[in-house]
């Protein structure tokens, strides 16, 4: 791993994660796990649910800024009109190809969350653009090798510039930003202790009844301690839909549950419940 893996910010639909602290910190005790006797890991986060709920495997995310340089008025039609069409076209593929037990169908996405563009040294309106710049968010499958991932859409873009006669001689320039890595964890034996401890914590509440296990559809430290040899899930109460937004909150009784599943578990792993 170099400098390149970790993300200085990762955007999304609901505001701006900022994971450079935690990615930095994680890289830290990935280099250094080996001075611990670590068994296993349970990492708190909010499920993506309104109740508290444990997160199996965890999707990998690319960053990718996809880039046309090129002549003052031929930039951005041909970019629009193949490059944009070539990668939905891709995502909606992948929404018939690329499934997965523990998350929802159409999870595995190709987000286009930033784009840039004008003419260049001054960004004025009534200048023709030379330049666009499109920075997506690829979230795909945590059974695929990231490189094949990448070889898919780049494969995908060139074969959409090679039937446009001015992409042929200018095709987009791909730039990989970072990767953070799928988190698959060998896991079900503190998988089947967490739901347990969270089906006796829940019991008289409203979370009484069998765990749910499904997958995390965010990304945290987790992916880093299991690449390091330390099985790691997630749980944890709250609601991903409300997570690094204006008035985030996570509710009182969720706390509370959660708190006696950490609890319950630590005893019941240690054999001194």
């Amino acid at each position: 791993m170099d400098d390149r893996d970790v993300a200085p910010g990762v955007r999304h639909e609901f505001g701006r994660t900022l994971v450079d602290p935690l990615a930095c910190r994680a890289l830290i005790q990935w280099r250094d796990l080996e001075k611990f006797d670590l068994s296993l890991a349970i990492l708190r986060v909010p499920a993506l649910g309104s109740e508290s709920q444990r997160g199996g495997p965890e999707a990998g995310q690319e960053q990718r800024a996809a880039l046309l340089l090129g002549q003052r008025d031929a930039a951005a039609a041909p970019l629009e009109r193949d490059g944009l069409a070539a990668l939905r076209q891709l995502e909606d593929e992948w929404g018939l190809t690329k499934q997965h037990p523990l998350f929802s169908p159409g999870h595995f996405t190709i987000h286009p969350g930033v784009v840039t563009g004008g003419p260049y040294g001054v960004l004025v309106p009534f200048v023709i653009s030379e330049f666009m710049t499109i920075e997506y968010c690829v979230w795909y499958h945590p059974e695929e090798d990231p490189e094949d991932v990448k070889r898919e859409i780049e494969q995908h873009i060139a074969r959409a510039a090679s039937m446009d006669a001015w992409l042929r001689d200018h095709p987009p320039v791909v730039e990989w930003k970072m990767n953070w890595p799928a988190n698959t964890p060998e896991a079900d034996e503190i998988t089947a202790a967490t739901c347990a401890a969270h089906e006796r914590s829940a019991v008289g509440t409203r979370f009484e009844g069998p765990a749910v296990v499904t997958g995390f559809a965010a990304v945290e430290d987790a992916s880093w301690l299991t690449i390091g040899g330390t099985p790691a899930i997630s749980y944890g109460p709250g609601d991903l839909r409300v997570a690094h937004a204006d008035d985030e909150y996570v509710l009182i009784d969720e706390v509370m549950c959660a708190a006696r599943t950490y609890a319950l578990l630590a005893m019941d792993w240690c054999g001194v419940a």
